[in-house]
């Protein structure tokens, strides 16, 4: 007595799986497509028992009948079967043209999940490369025609007017010979009286009491020097002056 492996025990779990639930789909298209022949019969028994030569005689018997024999689901679920039937026998090219016949009979036609995952491939190949239904003609365009529009009548013509000379624009002068002249004569004399007040501030130095000679003519050298500086000073404060009157009034 020979013992199978646990691969091969497993696959044969699987296939067995698969085949019991398309055997139970073949039974459901049976039964709904009314009574069943006995090459549908046939063919069930011998995919329960794992027969898959005999089942695929008895397919090709139930597809190969004539047209008005069995109806088109029927054949449809046959091709279905006949289809992973040959992918368990190996033969790959009878089971793509089974395949390809069930999904031009009927194209939304599916494998239960336990399938061989093999057999699944060659449906949705043949799904795949199945031609696509030609796309619909375009719709003719049909634009209306524009009216033609209507000629207006001639209008009076305007007289025309004298062209009128050109203004030039006068240019505008700056603000800012005026505002530096201005900030100049206030500087001038800011400069005129701190030099007063600084002469003052000497002045008062020489009256405060005795002296040496030495340091009385530094004093009064220091107090001649910042007047003529705030003299220098108020007389720059006048020019500035003058000058941004003359600029203002000139504007």
């Amino acid at each position: 007595m020979a013992w199978a492996s646990p691969e091969e025990a497993g696959c044969g779990a699987r296939d067995r799986s698969s085949t019991v639930t398309l055997t139970m789909v073949l039974a459901w298209a049976v039964v709904s497509a009314g009574p069943p022949a006995d090459a549908w019969t046939q063919a069930l028994r011998a995919r329960a028992r794992l027969d898959f030569v005999t089942a695929r005689r008895f397919l090709e018997a139930v597809v190969a009948a004539p047209e008005d024999s069995i109806p088109r689901s029927r054949r449809a679920a046959g091709q279905l079967a006949l289809g992973e039937t040959c992918v368990q026998l190996g033969d790959l090219s009878c089971a793509r043209a089974a395949f390809a016949a069930a999904l031009e009979l009927d194209e939304s036609l599916t494998l239960p999940v336990t399938t061989p995952p093999q057999a699944q491939q060659l449906l949705a190949e043949a799904r795949s490369s199945r031609p696509r239904p030609p796309a619909p003609p375009p719709k003719p365009v049909t634009t209306a025609l524009e009216p033609t529009p209507m000629l207006q009548p001639a209008t009076a013509l305007q007289p025309v007017t004298a062209l009128q000379p050109a203004v030039e624009a006068q240019p505008t002068r700056s603000w800012i010979p005026v505002v530096i002249s201005g900030a100049a004569a206030g500087a001038f004399l800011a400069v005129g009286i701190a030099g007063a007040f600084a002469s003052q501030a000497e002045r008062s130095k020489l009256s405060a009491g005795p002296l040496f000679l030495d340091d009385a003519r530094a004093i009064d050298r220091s107090r001649l020097i910042w007047a003529g500086t705030s003299v220098g000073a108020y007389v720059g404060a006048g020019i500035c002056a003058v000058v941004s009157l003359v600029l203002l009034l000139s504007r």
